[in-house]
């Protein structure tokens, strides 16, 4: 007897460069935990303003952390340190985050942390737009970070 067919649940894995669905959950764990998830990752340096508001969102997040018993010593990074660096990270996620919907699926994602343009993110369908997304972050932050220097003098 022919064994039914598992439910799609929006599951990817990345063969080269290409999301291929996936429905076997065991399986995507097993492919997700070995795969090299990070499509680019580029720092820059942090200045004023954002640097003194990173480093007191940083601070208020290890007062949060500790408050709610999560904050252990080992755990603990100093907030001058973790506000030093702009991070932008592209990343393939591995679920679809666009949630089905009827259009591709948004299995990459791009972040900012610290800096202008802190928290800003957004979701694309193939490598070839996560890394055309990954450039338009990078030159965003560039250009913010230059415009931040201008205004202050």
């Amino acid at each position: 007897m022919k064994k039914p067919r598992e439910p799609f649940i929006g599951t990817y894995i990345l063969k080269g460069k290409l999301a291929v669905p996936v429905r076997d959950p065991l399986e995507w764990g097993r492919a997700f935990e070995k795969s090299a998830r990070i499509i680019a990752q580029t720092f820059f340096q942090n200045v004023e303003p954002w640097l003194t508001r990173d480093i007191t969102r940083h601070r208020d997040a290890n007062v949060s952390r500790a408050r709610l018993g999560m904050g252990s010593s080992e755990r603990v990074v100093d907030p001058r340190f973790a506000a030093k660096q702009i991070l932008v990270s592209t990343v393939f996620i591995g679920l679809d985050m666009g949630m089905g919907g009827g259009r591709d699926p948004l299995l990459f994602e791009t972040m900012v942390f610290n800096g202008p343009c802190d928290d800003e993110m957004d979701r694309y369908s193939s490598w070839v737009e996560a890394e055309a997304g990954h450039e338009s972050f990078c030159t965003r932050v560039k250009l913010a970070l230059l415009k931040g220097r201008i205004d202050a003098t």
